[in-house]
C-alpha cells in the first residue's frame, strides 16, 4: 500500500512574521519550499524538532497534489498577529 495520498484541495498560505510563506493544512504548517516538476514540495515545520517526514507537493495555484506519511506531532500552535501575521508559538 502506498503512503501517497492524493487531493484536489487548496492550502491556505499565510505569512510568517519573517515574511516567509507558510502553507497551512488542518492545523499544520510547512515550510522551505523546493521546486518539482508542476509545483513545489514543502516540508512539515516539524521536520527538525520531531523528525516529521510528511511532506505535500503543490501544484502552482497552491492547490494539494499529494501528501505522504503521517505526521509525528500534534499541530502547532499558531499565533496570529494584529497585523495578521503568523508565528509558532514556542512551546
Amino acid at each position: 500500500m502506498s503512503s501517497k495520498r492524493q487531493y484536489s484541495i487548496a492550502v491556505k498560505v499565510v505569512t510568517a512574521v519573517d515574511g516567509a510563506t507558510i502553507l497551512m493544512l488542518n492545523g499544520y504548517a510547512f515550510t522551505n519550499p523546493s521546486p518539482m516538476s508542476n509545483g513545489e514540495r514543502w516540508y512539515c515545520s516539524g521536520r527538525i524538532r520531531w523528525k516529521c517526514t510528511v511532506c505535500l507537493h503543490v501544484n502552482d495555484d497552491y492547490e494539494l497534489v499529494c501528501i505522504s506519511h503521517e505526521h509525528a506531532h500534534s499541530p502547532p500552535i499558531m499565533e496570529i498577529g494584529a497585523d495578521g501575521l503568523y508565528a509558532i508559538a514556542k512551546q
